[in-house]
């Protein structure tokens, strides 16, 4: 894919995965640990494809278009939880990867025609500033007294 493509291939591991691949893989850039924030770190890309994972929240947060990439493995099927938005794009089968990895700024397109639908669906807030306001209320939601 690389070879036949202007973009770069980066690869971020999950925190627990030790395993080194750039022997097999050599023009894929593999990171351990970015340096700065998750959402800083989202918005060096143009598109992220996941497995079946809580990180979901943290891309939809950064409105960075992606796919969960459910691989032939039973694992990676019948796993749901954190990934169960029904307008977030599955991909099964190698093909269809291939396929979108070709026309990335189509996949772009049709992500972002559905973004404010996913985030209205999940209850996902993304406003900074909702989000402070909501922490500023926090204690007189419990019962506190507000400052």
């Amino acid at each position: 894919f690389t070879e036949n493509n202007k973009n770069e291939l980066v690869v971020k591991f999950h925190p627990r995965d030790r395993n080194n691949y750039s022997s097999l893989f050599p023009n894929v850039r593999f990171i351990q640990n970015q340096e700065e924030s998750f959402l800083s770190f989202c918005n060096r890309f143009n598109i992220a494809i996941t497995y079946p994972s809580a990180v979901i929240s943290e891309l939809l947060f950064g409105n960075l278009p992606f796919f969960v990439y459910r691989p032939d493995h039973k694992d990676y099927r019948e796993r749901s939880g954190a990934t169960d938005f029904n307008e977030v794009r599955n991909v099964y089968e190698d093909e269809e990867l291939k396929s979108i990895l070709q026309n990335l700024d189509k996949f772009k397109e049709e992500f972002h025609s559905i973004y404010k639908k996913i985030l209205h669906d999940s209850n996902i807030i993304i406003s900074i500033d909702t989000i402070d306001k909501n922490i500023q209320e926090l204690p007189v939601l419990i019962g506190g007294k507000k400052d």
